[in-house]
């Protein structure tokens, strides 16, 4: 081993730059060769980027993919509008009960709904814990407000009917006067406790001011505005008011013409809420405001009430409106 070494060292000079060299170059060889395979990437890179794009008109298969794309782009941003839209208060379960119970004339079939209530409980339950104070993001606009308020009337109705029993022949008692119905009868609605009778003067007649909600919501009775059986929603409120109050004047009991003695019954709503109907008609620049003008809105021009014509209130049938 020793005479080994010593011959290595006593090599000439040339011998040992021609191991060290080779030595080097095989150490070295591995990062020459990533190195080449970097340039030509560099070098291909750069050819791929001086090369023409084709635009969308040189070729019709393109233009016609391209197309294609944003249509499906639209549609698919329509439909992403549409599904992040922010979400309303539903009526849908109180639309249900109104498909079983309620028939084409607006009466009732209460002992059906006292057997399956479930519908009717789920719509009470969220009518009193959810509205425009307690969840206002669900009602967006002055109709969502005023819809849900009509049909949590309605709605509340129905339930203190049921809870008079099966034999109830009507809510007003036997003075005559709903006091007991309309006043200390409590209910919940949108988080506060009131009363039927609160709930239409405070908060649907005086909020609102549209006289055509009298000719919507139901006090159960046979002389009341037909209960539709369709539930008021925001988006046709302003219709289905109108042809509430369009029906309410144009037929009888509410409304009937006695031609020999120049008279017209109406109702005796437009009795009680006679002052509902004038400022209205105040507020649309009339300068003498009559019932009279209130009713010939909703007549054809030829059955308009004459102004020599009196006016006098029907006999009001308080009688359940049961099926």
């Amino acid at each position: 081993m020793a005479a080994d070494h010593a011959r290595r060292a006593f090599q000439p000079a040339s011998v040992l730059a021609r191991q060290t060299s080779t030595r080097w170059l095989h150490a070295m060889l591995p990062i020459l060769c990533l190195g080449a395979l970097l340039l030509s990437a560099s070098v291909l890179h750069a050819e791929t980027d001086a090369r023409p794009t084709l635009e969308p008109q040189d070729s019709p298969a393109v233009t016609d993919a391209t197309a294609e794309s944003d249509t499906l782009s639209e549609e698919s941003s329509e439909d992403s509008t549409e599904s992040s839209s922010e979400p309303v208060f539903s009526h849908q379960l109180w639309q249900q009960v109104l498909d079983r119970f309620v028939d084409e004339k607006g009466f009732v079939d209460y002992a059906g709904l006292a057997a399956d209530r479930d519908d009717l409980d789920r719509y009470l339950e969220s009518i009193r814990t959810q509205g425009p104070k307690n969840t206002p993001k669900l009602f967006p606009s002055r109709d969502h407000e005023l819809a849900f308020y009509m049909n949590a009337y309605n709605a509340l109705v129905f339930d203190g009917v049921l809870g008079l029993g099966p034999d109830v022949k009507t809510v007003w008692g036997w003075t005559g006067s709903g006091f007991s119905f309309f006043v200390m009868h409590s209910i919940t609605v949108d988080g506060e406790r009131t009363n039927l009778k609160k709930l239409e003067d405070d908060i649907i007649r005086a909020r609102y001011q549209d006289p055509r909600i009298h000719a919507a919501i139901n006090c159960a009775s046979i002389s009341c505005p037909r209960l539709p059986q369709e539930a008021f929603l925001a988006e046709t409120l302003d219709a289905q008011l109108e042809a509430a109050m369009l029906e309410f004047v144009s037929a009888k009991p509410s409304f009937e013409r006695l031609p020999e003695a120049r008279t017209v019954l109406v109702s005796k709503i437009f009795d009680w809420f006679r002052g509902d109907f004038l400022d209205y008609e105040n507020s649309q620049g009339v300068s003498n405001p009559s019932l009279q003008g209130y009713l010939n809105r909703y007549l054809p021009e030829d059955e308009q009430i004459p102004a020599d014509w009196e006016i006098k209130v029907a006999k009001y049938d308080k009688g359940l409106n049961r099926q």
